[in-house]
């Protein structure tokens, strides 16, 4: 009886063990407000906003967009708060039949008093995308990519699977739409993500096209902040004891 219990708990961790387990959109519960803009020029532009948990201020977050080049560069842009941060890249058409554009997205996270990190997430939503690239995709936590409709023939991430984890300096490459439209709003639209656990900084290029048409290429942003631990009060014991410890060698 026992090495049938044993035999039986085997084959279990076996199959879990082969369960692909998606990362999903893990970091999503901020809300963002008081938009600030600190820099607003011809090559970036740059905002702050607070970051709420639950209606409470946790951080504040610095969010750039330094403007790259291609042959419909992102000139402008119109960031605005929310549930999610939306960051996009605005171009404005011209008679390009094979648009490209890029530029260097950067996401900083600063928590108040009392407050952690527990990580940000990356995704797009509510417009077309311009066949991207995310290229150089950097941040300061671990990072997982999350690929809702792998093995589906609308497939969006090419070269991770769903719940990889994802080394600095890494891209993500899509599979391309189609040189009208790019990819669908119904097939990216929160049905996929880069989410970073514990990450206070992001960073990448974001390449667009080659794509008949580059507008609004909609990056969005969120993060989830948690009440900072308060140490035990042993742990508090211990620290006074060694700040004592340390100033008693000072004055010797």
């Amino acid at each position: 009886m026992f090495k049938i219990k044993i035999f039986a708990l085997f084959l279990l961790l076996s199959s879990l063990a082969a369960t692909h387990v998606s990362a999903d959109m893990i970091y999503t519960s901020s809300a963002f407000n008081a938009r600030v803009v600190l820099v607003n020029n011809a090559t970036t532009y740059s905002v702050q906003t607070n970051v709420t948990e639950g209606g409470v201020q946790a951080g504040t977050l610095i969010a750039t967009l330094t403007y790259g080049g291609g042959t419909n560069p992102f000139a402008n842009a119109n960031w605005s708060p929310g549930a999610s941060f939306v960051a996009t890249g605005a171009s404005v058409n011209d008679a390009e039949t094979n648009e490209t554009a890029d530029g260097v997205w950067e996401f900083s996270l600063t928590p108040l008093p009392g407050w952690q990190i527990d990580g940000m997430t990356l995704f797009t939503s509510g417009t077309v995308i311009g066949n991207p690239i995310f290229e150089n995709i950097t941040s300061t936590g671990v990072a997982t990519v999350y690929d809702d409709n792998e093995g589906l023939a609308n497939e969006l991430i090419s070269n991770f699977a769903d719940g990889d984890i994802v080394p600095n300096g890494s891209d993500i490459i899509f599979n391309t739409g189609t040189l009208r439209t790019g990819i669908t709003v119904a097939d990216h639209t929160q049905n996929w993500s880069y989410d970073s656990a514990g990450a206070n900084y992001m960073s990448f290029t974001y390449r667009s096209g080659p794509v008949t048409n580059i507008s609004n290429e909609g990056i969005r942003f969120d993060a989830q902040f948690s009440v900072a631990p308060v140490p035990e009060p042993s742990s508090v014991a211990i620290f006074g004891l060694l700040a004592g410890v340390a100033c008693l060698r000072r004055r010797r």
